[in-house]
């Protein structure tokens, strides 16, 4: 048998469907992609939540800061601090909510191990790798939503903690003007 090229007309090019056991393979492999990826977004998560945790912090003490630069303040100035660190305040705690969402269960989807271990208990009990790959296809297509739904969460609360930074630049941009300028 000689091997095709890209030379050879259309007709003698025969591409063969893969196998019921290579499409199972196939989508136990990507499942175990997902999971690995699952697994990175909650790192990432909680890498988010700590510095939503100590941004907080520092909003707290800054705040104190803006609390007595208030009283020097002029009556736009004042209200513009307290609500910028009000504001900052909420966006991480907003930040920090949907960062532990990524946390939580997902209705779709079950943990790696458990989900591994019914797919390969299942292997043997069913005979037909048709059937046990479109059973493994279907917790694929689970596993994936979950991915994208995590990955949509933390992309609002970077966008949420971006946002309180802005908030507690605009808050220190104040005090400052007031401390440097008296005003």
């Amino acid at each position: 048998m000689r091997a095709l090229t890209l030379e050879d007309p259309p007709s003698e090019r025969r591409v063969e469907a893969p196998g019921a056991d290579q499409v199972l393979d196939a989508a136990l492999e990507a499942l175990r992609v997902e999971h690995a990826h699952a697994e990175a977004a909650r790192s990432r998560a909680a890498g988010l939540l700590t510095a939503c945790g100590v941004l907080l912090a520092l909003t707290v003490g800054l705040g104190a800061t803006a609390a007595q630069a208030a009283q020097k303040l002029s009556r736009i100035g004042a209200p513009i601090a307290v609500c910028a660190a009000a504001a900052a305040a909420i966006c991480l705690l907003v930040a920090a909510v949907l960062s532990g969402l990524v946390f939580a269960p997902s209705s779709r989807t079950r943990g790696a191990v458990e989900e591994l271990r019914e797919l390969s208990q299942t292997r043997f009990r069913v005979g037909d790798a048709g059937v046990l790959g479109a059973h493994a296809r279907a917790h694929l297509v689970a596993a994936q939503e979950a991915n994208r739904q995590s990955r949509r969460r933390i992309l609002r609360a970077m966008a949420f903690y971006v946002a309180a930074l802005g908030c507690l630049g605009a808050q220190a941009l104040v005090i400052a003007a007031v401390r440097l300028l008296g005003v």
